[in-house]
């Protein structure tokens, strides 16, 4: 039974929805309680599950349960009788068309109850209440579900399927369901006529202009108007006018998960952001007060994107962790679909329900809260830091702003009234507000800890902080939980590795291709190269830039397009997403990652260490070498005043680490032949092992710390320590070490210097003999791809349509070996020798002067 209850129902809702699918209700300012789960066992019919949820607004008073209908909100087929009861013996009132009992003047407009009520094939909400004129019982509701299909039954178990819940009945007093709640509460309907409303009308325009009749939960349309999902549609709901690929946040920020799960994100992603708050601050340079603002309900997407949609209040100068791609995880479990759909409870796709059991086989535990790892964890730090959060804002708004405030639901004034709207706390000012904006956030997304747990902590950490609060917890990215902290050896590898590069979802190497379309202009491309692959499906960039794609090159298959839904995850390395039971990497399992055990370059040579180091060279080894170079072939581009073969810019790419380790007997930089080149950095002396035990000499050694005490020293941040060379070099930074460590890198700095003058030199000759045969200024800019550009730093753009392309051959050499030296920060580090080997020679070839005389193997200038 469901009654109007509003306080009765904000009880239950944490235990119903702990782990449901919420749906979020809608309407101004923080709002009530929205969204439902699964509901109680239902009589009668078959016998199927009834949704929970609460009716619209009652009468003017009365009972609760005044009213008794038997059988309660169930599903049935193909027709139900349904009796109501009362022992006041008073007339009992109903409708089955959404509508109200009483009308707006408390007059009845429902049917008196004289017997039983038959439901034929119709889904219905049946209200209902008694009494007499001036005296009826509050409103209740029960919602029977016509279940013709197995799918019906698992969605009336849904909080889509709902129908009494207040997400869906809010609207009945209106008749309708306003545009600007259409878009996540408004019904098709089962058949399709034009014009599309809700769902459908802003996903096929990005705008809602029409009302959507009174919704009996969301049905079947809004998800499948095309088969299998309206996702396979994106020529009417993708670009240019639609909204489903990509989805817009309320931060006006684009995201995709390439797929069905994007219908999801597109209502549980919240009406508001963190940028909506700094809005309402800067509206006013902060003077106040404002009203709360409320982000809404259930938004598990901003959740999980983190710090790529803005969902949360972000504070200045503090990094917090983007997407969550659930990195030990296969793709089956890191969506939305995924979870909810794939792997739900029971195998039953529409319930949304996540199944527990599927985390439990590697995680432990008992439930989604009590899972083993970092999910566990974050529960357990949330929790604790929801109530020191409140606590903060109750004694900030108290002693600093002066007036009292109370949450129960929504930010009260703390007098002694009711809390409801009329007594809504309006004096939140620039401080108080993101921290109560904040706190909202973390309530409202119950399971939070699971889609991206850090980011939920994170955003109550700091919001304690900065009202003069110190949190009881530890939190990645904060403190001594910094990359460089000195208590992140402490933590969970999973923890270490979200502070790495290789976790960084919001960055170019894993956010390079979105907005990237095939020449439809709205189906997503993929990570693919951008000038085409040669091989249609198969793709270059995902070996790198994808997990499953460097999963494909380690087991030696073609490395084919995959969308970027991934970073660098735990299952690129290891051999089995259980690393619980399995840490192995995939180098312990050669059988079937049979291309890491010895690494083929870009020039066709091969290396190895013959350890796991072999997994990070397949990535960091560029994708080009001398090789490359030497068959390189001219552009169109017709030379003035006097034509000649002139070449666009090859790339090394980037941190090609392996490629500078290894020298000569790789051929990653461009070598000039009759020269030697030093071959792999062995790290002579005491590298192997250290003093204390390490092995210095290897990715795996520097990056993963193989520490003789691992509770001390961080593995998966891949961030190598300076304490380890201080076991016998001195110097607080790599930089700065004695010895050739810190010699290298400041003849390096000094040779690129040289190298970057006598290019631009040899640009702007207008002699053959010394340079171009023509005038054509260059500069190098870094930052931005193909980094140089034609005319002068600062007065001209470092745009790709300026790219420079007067490049002659022995031009284009010593560029290349530029970026070479820029692109591996740590080349000084990896193998200065060669680095400068190659520097030095370029110099000279470009007619320039080395000022660093000692280069080995190199005389003392220019020969």
């Amino acid at each position: 039974m469901k009654t109007d209850m509003p306080q009765v129902v904000r009880l239950g809702l944490a235990a119903i929805l702990a782990l449901g699918v919420g749906v979020t209700g809608c309407g101004d300012g923080d709002g009530g309680t929205g969204g439902t789960g699964g509901g109680g066992t239902g009589g009668g019919g078959t016998g199927g599950m009834g949704g929970g949820g609460m009716g619209g607004e009652g009468g003017s008073g009365g009972v609760v349960g005044a009213v008794t209908a038997t059988p309660p909100g169930t599903t049935f087929n193909p027709t139900i009788e349904v009796t109501l009861s009362t022992m006041s013996g008073q007339p009992i009132y109903y409708t089955t068309d959404l509508s109200p009992v009483l009308d707006g003047d408390g007059n009845v407009q429902g049917t008196e109850y004289t017997g039983p009520i038959t439901i034929d094939g119709q889904t219905t909400v049946l209200k209902f209440l008694t009494g007499t004129e001036g005296d009826y019982s509050a409103e209740q509701s029960e919602g029977y579900v016509f279940t013709e299909t197995p799918i019906r039954t698992e969605w009336a178990k849904s909080g889509h399927g709902d129908i009494t819940a207040e997400p869906w009945r809010r609207f009945d007093d209106g008749g309708a369901v306003s545009n600007r709640c259409a878009k996540c509460h408004g019904p098709q309907g089962n058949d399709d006529p034009p014009p599309d409303v809700g769902l459908l009308e802003y996903l096929a325009t990005g705008e809602n202009t029409l009302s959507a009749p009174l919704p009996l939960g969301i049905d079947c349309v809004n998800c499948h108007q095309t088969f299998p999902t309206i996702y396979s549609n994106l020529a009417k709901f993708g670009l240019p006018n639609g909204e489903l690929e990509p989805v817009v946040f309320p931060s006006t920020e684009q995201v995709s998960l390439y797929g069905p799960s994007n219908i999801c994100m597109t209502c549980h992603q919240g009406r508001e952001s963190g940028k909506s708050v700094q809005d309402e601050i800067d509206a006013d340079d902060g003077v106040g007060p404002y009203e709360f603002t409320n982000i809404h309900y259930y938004a598990a997407a901003a959740s999980f994107f983190g710090s790529e949609t803005d969902g949360g209040f972000e504070y200045a100068g503090q990094w917090y962790r983007p997407r969550n791609t659930f990195p030990s995880h296969p793709d089956t479990f890191s969506t939305c679909v995924g979870c909810h759909m794939t792997n739900a409870e029971g195998g039953e796709m529409h319930t949304w329900i996540p199944a527990v059991d599927s985390c439990i086989s590697c995680h432990g535990g008992t439930s989604f809260e009590t899972l083993g790892g970092t999910p566990g964890q974050s529960y357990t730090n949330i929790q604790a830091l929801l109530p020191e959060l409140y606590s903060e804002i109750q004694d900030y708004a108290a002693t600093v702003i002066g007036v009292p405030i109370v949450y129960d639901g929504r930010f009260c004034n703390d007098n002694g009234e009711p809390c409801g709207r009329s007594n809504s706390y309006e004096d939140f000012d620039a401080k108080l507000l993101p921290a109560a904006y904040n706190y909202q956030v973390a309530l409202k997304d119950p399971n939070g800890f699971i889609h991206n747990g850090t980011y939920i902590q994170q955003l109550l950490h700091d919001s304690i902080v900065d009202l003069g609060g110190t949190p009881s917890v530890a939190v990645i990215g904060r403190g001594e939980l910094t990359i460089e902290g000195t208590d992140i050896g402490m933590v969970s590898k999973t923890q270490q590795w979200q502070l790495s590069a290789h976790a960084a979802a919001d960055t170019p190497p894993f956010r390079e291709w979105d907005n990237t379309y095939l020449p439809d202009g709205y189906t997503p491309r993929g990570i693919q190269s951008p000038s085409g692959e040669p091989v249609p499906g198969v793709s270059s960039c995902t070996r790198c830039h994808s997990t499953p794609g460097f999963e494909e090159y380690a087991m030696s298959n073609p490395t084919t397009v995959h969308f970027p839904t991934t970073t660098v995850d735990c299952w690129s390395c290891h051999n089995n997403n259980d690393l619980f039971a399995n840490s192995e990497t995939r180098y312990d399992v050669l059988g079937t990652n049979t291309a890491l055990a010895s690494i083929v370059f870009p020039s066709g040579d091969e290396a190895s260490f013959g350890n796991a180091s072999n997994i990070c060279m397949g990535c960091h080894q560029g994708q080009n070498s001398t090789v490359q170079v030497d068959a390189a072939t001219p552009n169109t581009v017709m030379q003035a005043p006097t034509d000649y073969d002139s070449y666009d810019f090859i790339n090394i790419h980037y941190y090609a680490a392996a490629a500078t380790l290894f020298g000569t007997d790789v051929r990653g930089g461009y070598e000039y032949g009759g020269n030697v080149y030093r071959g792999q950095n062995m790290f002579v002396g005491l590298h192997n092992p250290t003093p204390d035990g390490q092995t210095l000499v290897d990715c795996i050694g520097c990056h993963l710390n193989g520490a003789v005490d691992p509770a001390d020293r961080q593995r998966h941040t891949f961030l190598p320590q300076v304490q380890d060379c201080n076991q016998c070099h001195s110097g607080q930074a790599f930089q700065d070490l004695s010895g050739s460590p810190g010699d290298n890198f400041r003849e390096i700095d000094i040779l690129k210097e040289d190298l970057l003058a006598a290019i631009q030199a040899y640009a702007t000759t207008g002699n053959p003999l010394t340079g171009l045969p023509q005038d054509s200024p260059v500069f190098y800019n870094g930052d931005t791809y193909p980094y140089w550009f034609n005319g002068i730093e600062g007065m001209d753009p470092a745009s790709y349509p300026n790219r420079y392309r007067d490049f002659d051959f022995d031009m284009l050499t010593a560029a290349y070996n530029f970026v070479t030296a820029d692109k591996d920060p740590a080349g000084y580090i990896h193998n200065g020798g060669y680095i400068q080997q190659l520097l030095f020679d370029s110099i000279c070839l470009m007619g320039g002067t080395p000022r660093v005389v000692t280069v080995p193997s190199r005389p003392t200038s220019c020969p």
